[in-house]
């Protein structure tokens, strides 16, 4: 029997838990990933059987999401068979184990992406935020209560901060114009004109939204060894290939060679693992 050897490195496995906001997206719907399942073990059959389709120049199918995409099964029944060797991603401390983690920096996840920590408002975007007409009743009113022509001396918030004081607050025009705010739905600028704080609701506000687009996760980065028995028709679809894939997020997969029995010794497989008696069992994320 002959074997492929390949070497990986730096495959990231989210180890993903029940604190997680990020959402699977598949053909059929979307779904919050906390409800959803996440393989027990790093590495299975199912996830070096996707490596060998690319490798070999096949489409894989995805383990977990829906797909009108087959399985092919004489790719999964060769991972089945096949070794592996995974370098140890865990520390002892104190006679404990524990994970060797990687922060990540990741595109922001659907949920709750709107800027938290931004306050960029400017006098364009108010208006934006307001409409033509009733931004105008407001920089009109401005204009009298702060007796100056020119209101746009003063930034948006500089504005809004001087027209907290109880002065203006008690003022027939502002009293009436705070009413009209609220009859049109604005009541957030109420908020500011009353009680001046960062206005947090322009960036999640349909009309002046502004969102972040990357966050922080966790990841293992895992690196080892594959032994995979092959015959002649694994190798030619390899050399028909473009002979590069990768195994779980990024982990690059490099060819070492191939070797025959005869050539490895009886105890070069004691650190390896059959992939076929490495468990499959899917838990749920959010237990």
């Amino acid at each position: 029997m002959k074997y492929l050897f390949l070497e990986f490195k730096n495959a990231g496995w989210f180890n993903t838990s029940k604190e997680t906001k990020d959402y699977v997206f598949d053909i059929k719907d979307q779904y919050q990933r906390v409800n959803t399942q996440k393989f027990k073990e790093p590495i299975t059959y199912y996830q070096v059987s996707n490596m060998l389709c690319v490798l070999m120049g096949e489409r894989p199918k995805p383990s977990l999401r829906f797909s009108y995409i087959e399985k092919n099964n004489d790719i999964i029944n060769i991972a089945k068979k096949s070794l592996i060797k995974i370098n140890d991603y865990q520390y002892e401390y104190n006679e404990k184990k524990y994970v060797i983690n990687e922060l990540l920096r990741t595109k922001k996840a659907v949920w709750n992406s709107d800027d938290k920590e931004n306050d960029l408002v400017y006098w364009k975007r108010l208006n934006i935020f307001l409409g033509n007409d009733l931004y105008n009743s407001f920089i009109d009113l401005a204009k009298v209560l702060l007796k100056t022509n020119d209101i746009y001396q003063y930034t948006v918030m500089e504005c809004f901060k001087i027209l907290n004081y109880s002065e203006y607050q008690n003022n027939f025009l502002m009293i009436e114009f705070k009413k009209i705010l609220k009859k049109n739905g604005k009541s957030p600028v109420i908020h500011l004109l009353e009680n001046y704080s960062v206005p947090h609701f322009m960036n999640k506000n349909d009309l002046t939204k502004i969102t972040t687009n990357s966050g922080i996760t966790k990841i293992i980065r895992l690196s080892g060894n594959i032994a995979i028995p092959i015959n002649d028709w694994v190798i030619n679809k390899i050399k028909n290939s473009k002979g590069c894939a990768t195994l779980l997020d990024g982990g690059f997969v490099k060819i070492i060679g191939i070797k025959y029995d005869e050539e490895i010794n009886s105890d070069y497989f004691n650190d390896y693992k059959k992939l076929d008696e490495i468990s499959t069992e899917l838990i749920n994320i959010n237990n």
